[in-house]
């Protein structure tokens, strides 16, 4: 327990004590010993989701990471409960929260300007953004699009397959509009697969989904985001991209790119400025969606922001700024949504249709974002603009560490990171946590009474009778109406290493 919650006095008092036992030389003590030993291991060890997680992300800034002061402040959740008394929500969509909410975390303390609490979605991707000024993000006007639109999220497009209006290829990292009559009463959003938090981050893998539904594209991004508090109102937030398809998969090619899609309350954040030259800020004065200018990054100084209506002295107005850099082929946008009704949403879009991402590769964007009073907002935010972070990373990028498949009992199996251990069960096939060539993901997913492994995430659900048929996630072939799906990845495995393992059920760390 010591060595696991690394408390140096515990690590000495367990030492003494074990010596203290060794002393005795009784084998009962011995016994003793060998089980407190077994119980530390236990504790310390790293369980595949933290793996999963934690080793596909290059790592942190030194800047973030030396900012950081673990005074306790830091706080993570995934335990539901309302916000909307601070939130406001649509009245229409409010009652969807609790089915799109994964995860809350923020930073509690600091200077009475730059506290602040996140909530994200199970896509990972942020749809609540509170503090000191209230609820940044929109109140969800979108009547298909609830907590699926005026989130914060990637997303990725094949620009030879989008054909608006009738055949759209957009893969969200959030979810799906309701556009499909399954999903009128319950929206479906992108199953979380991986997820976990430590004392100053949480981190989030997501399957992304065919937004505009129903559909027969079918989608393999998988989504990954780590949120990291780097102290003084920033927060680290790096976005990866992977893409899961097969090399066969001619459809799994994306060329045109939002990383974010986002935007804010227009009735809490009115005004748009952006860093110059000159060191100072410059309004933006935004146009309806669609019609005004877009900007290439390289025009600013590395960040865009977002201030109250008001001011308040002596720190007043606040703003949220995006740290978003000067380098990449990315155009800014800003806009107001109005195209459906007047919605209280300003959008703020980062686009790329100059990069191509093929199967196996993953696109890594790692940008920051402050809280922060609007007067000193150039100065605190320059200092993050060389933090901001983008590559393509090709397979094999991290070495990740090795995954072993255990079958535990007739239809179960289990999951561990390292190598082969008997005591677990029957070896079936090792993969690797991170993304390799010639690897794919592999996916458990139960469906109801129906278990699967492999690397079709679309197995379970009803399948197409022709190829121009939608195929539905969302439902589960042959189950009761209403009955939804659970994806879990298990890593990165050569096609068809576990094939023994097809219809069996995983057991989550039971070795």
């Amino acid at each position: 327990f010591a060595v696991a919650t690394g408390s140096q006095l515990l690590v000495h008092v367990t030492q003494s004590i074990i010596m203290f036992i060794i002393s005795r030389n009784s084998s009962n003590v011995v016994s003793l010993c060998v089980l407190l030993i077994g119980c530390i291991a236990t504790r310390a060890r790293v369980t595949l989701e933290q793996a999963l997680v934690r080793d596909a992300f290059l790592p942190s800034s030194t800047q973030c990471l030396n900012g950081f002061i673990d005074s306790g402040d830091f706080f993570s959740s995934f335990r539901w409960s309302s916000d909307n008394g601070t939130s406001h929500w649509s009245p229409i969509n409010a009652r969807f929260e609790k089915d799109v909410f994964l995860a809350e975390f923020g930073h509690n303390t600091g200077s009475e300007t730059t506290p602040w609490k996140v909530r994200v979605g199970h896509g990972g991707n942020i749809y609540s953004y509170v503090g000191a000024f209230g609820e940044a993000m929109p109140p969800q006007d979108h009547p298909n699009g609830p907590f699926n639109d005026e989130v914060w999220q990637s997303v990725v497009v094949n620009g030879e397959l989008n054909k608006p209006p009738n055949h759209q290829y957009f893969i969200h990292q959030a979810g799906d509009y309701q556009d499909d009559v399954t999903l009128s009463a319950k929206p479906f959003y992108s199953p979380n697969v991986a997820k976990a938090c430590d004392n100053s981050s949480c981190s989030f893998v997501s399957w992304g989904q065919q937004a505009h539904v129903p559909t027969n594209f079918t989608s393999h991004a998988l989504y990954y985001n780590r949120y990291r508090d780097c102290g003084n109102g920033v927060l680290e937030m790096t976005s990866m991209i992977h893409n899961g398809g097969s090399p066969s998969d001619t459809t799994s090619v994306w060329n045109y790119l939002n990383i974010p899609w986002g935007g804010v309350r227009t009735s809490a954040f009115g005004n748009v400025y952006y860093g110059t030259k000159n060191a100072t800020m410059t309004q933006l004065h935004p146009y309806p969606w669609g019609v005004g200018p877009s900007y290439p990054i390289s025009t600013f100084e590395g960040f865009t922001s977002f201030s109250q209506n008001t001011s308040t002295p002596p720190n007043a107005p606040l703003a949220l700024t995006m740290i978003h850099g000067t380098q990449g082929p990315y155009i800014m946008q800003v806009g107001t949504a109005g195209t459906i009704h007047d919605r209280d949403y300003t959008v703020y879009s980062l686009t790329s249709s100059q990069q191509q991402v093929v199967q196996g590769e993953t696109l890594y964007f790692r940008q920051y974002i402050l809280t922060h009073p609007l007067h000193s907002t150039f100065a605190a935010a320059s200092k993050w603009v060389q933090q901001v972070h983008q590559e393509m990373l090709a397979p094999g990028y991290n070495a990740g560490h090795v995954i072993s498949l255990y079958q535990t009992e007739t239809q179960h199996f289990t999951g561990l990171v390292g190598e082969a251990n008997s005591s677990c069960g029957t070896l079936v096939c090792q993969g690797v946590t991170t993304p390799q060539t010639g690897h794919l993901p592999l996916f458990s997913i139960q469906c109801g009474t129906l278990s699967y492994v492999g690397a079709n995430p679309y197995a379970l659900a009803p399948p197409p009778q022709r190829p121009s048929d939608p195929i539905r996630p969302y439902l589960c072939q042959n189950q009761t109406q209403g009955t939804r799906g659970g994806w879990v990845l298990l890593g990165y495995f050569e096609s068809g290493a576990c094939a023994a393992l097809a219809t069996s059920t995983y057991v989550a760390e039971s070795c």
